[in-house]
């Protein structure tokens, strides 16, 4: 087959095939996932719904935020998994012009040999959710445009500054 018919046939059974894909919504939040529970069976899903609906409890507690991006937990020690352009930075920190850790790679020998971390490289655990949406728009309602705006913004602000006011969690509303 010449290149010029080549290029049309491909998209035609490109076309053929794509018609008989189904694609069904792909993100949910934890919490919804008890509700999806028939159609998670449905799709092969052995487990129960309900136990991957509560962040704070295994599997999900070992989910985190680490750098620009996720990662999870591995071990009891902090192990940490992640991408390696989330860990770009911690690569980058530590290597030097004798030891490219981006090109040649690493493996620590033993836990003598692992590496830090750079200083502002932060890994945020999970440890709880509190429902604050009436909270957050109790000044808000009846309010538009940059009143509801800075209404919304400064009772967030409020909600993490109370709860980060003992130094002990970092706080964010959502």
């Amino acid at each position: 087959m010449s290149p010029r018919k080549a290029l049309p046939t491909a998209l035609a059974l490109g076309l053929t095939l794509a018609a008989g894909a189904h694609a069904d919504e792909g993100m949910w939040m934890p919490t919804q996932l008890p509700e999806l529970a028939k159609p998670l069976q449905a799709a092969g899903f052995k487990g129960n719904p309900a136990d991957l609906a509560n962040v704070t409890a295994p599997p999900l507690s070992a989910v985190v935020r680490a750098g620009g991006g996720t990662g999870s937990l591995v071990s009891a020690d902090g192990l940490l998994l992640t991408n390696h352009h989330v860990a770009m930075g911690v690569i980058q920190y530590n290597s030097s012009p004798e030891h490219d850790l981006i090109t040649g790679g690493f493996i620590a020998r033993d836990r003598a040999d692992e590496r830090p971390a750079n200083p502002d490289f932060r890994v945020l655990v999970t440890v709880g959710f509190d429902k604050v949406t009436d909270q957050v728009l109790a000044q808000a309602r009846g309010k538009t445009g940059r009143a509801y705006f800075d209404a919304v913004d400064a009772a967030s602000k409020q909600i993490v500054a109370e709860c980060e006011k003992d130094g002990s969690v970092r706080c964010s509303v959502a």
